[in-house]
């Protein structure tokens, strides 16, 4: 198991898997990447009453990272790294459920600029 070393998790957890890949191997992607794995994962009737609330939950709170313009980001990525501008955004984006937000991001420099206008729902 060399692709695991470092994932400081037990055998008994790394062994069970969606789609072919185990919770360490799902953290190593990007949060763009996680969410096309979920849109391309085939689930069986029984696996799908099993996990439906939860793949659900991840693919909305991936979709919401991803529509802030931090979708590059690797899942595995502790937060104290995050850069300035990248933490600032998440924190904007969570405080205000009332705001849309528009992003654009640089494909050379993966630098985002949002914006926000706040709605009247």
């Amino acid at each position: 198991m060399s692709g695991l070393q470092g994932a400081r998790l037990k055998p008994e957890v790394l062994a069970v898997t969606v789609g072919a890949k185990n919770i360490h191997e799902f953290t190593q992607m990007s949060v763009t990447r996680a969410l096309e794995f979920l849109d391309g994962l085939e689930l069986t009737e029984t696996e799908q009453l099993i996990g439906a609330r939860i793949v659900k939950e991840i693919r909305e709170r991936l979709t919401f990272l991803d529509n802030v313009g931090v979708g590059y980001l690797q899942l595995d990525r502790a937060s104290a790294t995050l850069s300035g501008g990248e933490a600032q955004r998440l924190r904007l984006a969570t405080r205000s459920d009332r705001s849309s937000w528009a992003c654009s991001t640089s494909s050379t420099s993966h630098r985002s600029v949002c914006t926000s206008a706040t709605t009247t729902s």
